[in-house]
C-alpha cells in the first residue's frame, strides 16, 4: 500500500533533536489512487491537505502570530508530502492550489484535448 509519512520539518527545526518523539506526524495513505487521473491527484491532495491540517492544529488560533505560525506549519507539511511523492501530476494540482500555475486538465478539455 502507497503512503506517505511527514512532519512539519521547521518544527523539527526549531525545537532540535531533545523533542523529535513530541513532534506530531501522519501518514496519509493513496494504495486506491490512480494518480495518473486528475480525479485521483485531487482525491490526494485533499487528503494531504486534510492531514497538515491535523499535524499543524496546535497552531490553530485568532492570534496573528498563532494563525501564521499555522498556516506556514500547513504550506511546509503539504509541500513535504507533495515532494516526497513526487509525482508531476500531484505538482500540478499544488501548483493550481498555490496559485503557481493554471489546471493542465481543465485547459486540455477546453482546447479538445
Amino acid at each position: 500500500m502507497r503512503s506517505v509519512f511527514f512532519t512539519f520539518s521547521g518544527l523539527l527545526a526549531l525545537l532540535g533533536n531533545a523533542a523529535l518523539a513530541e513532534v506530531p506526524t501522519s501518514v496519509v495513505r493513496y494504495g486506491d489512487l490512480d494518480l495518473s487521473q486528475p480525479h485521483d491527484a485531487r482525491v490526494l491532495h485533499s487528503r494531504i491537505l486534510w492531514a497538515a491540517e491535523r499535524v499543524c492544529a496546535q497552531y490553530a488560533g485568532h492570534n496573528v502570530i498563532v494563525v501564521r505560525q499555522h498556516e506556514m506549519c500547513v504550506r511546509q507539511a503539504v509541500e513535504n508530502a507533495i515532494q516526497r511523492i513526487n509525482r508531476p501530476e500531484l505538482d500540478a494540482v499544488h501548483g493550481v492550489w498555490t496559485g503557481k500555475r493554471s489546471d493542465p486538465w481543465r485547459l486540455a478539455a477546453r482546447e479538445g484535448l
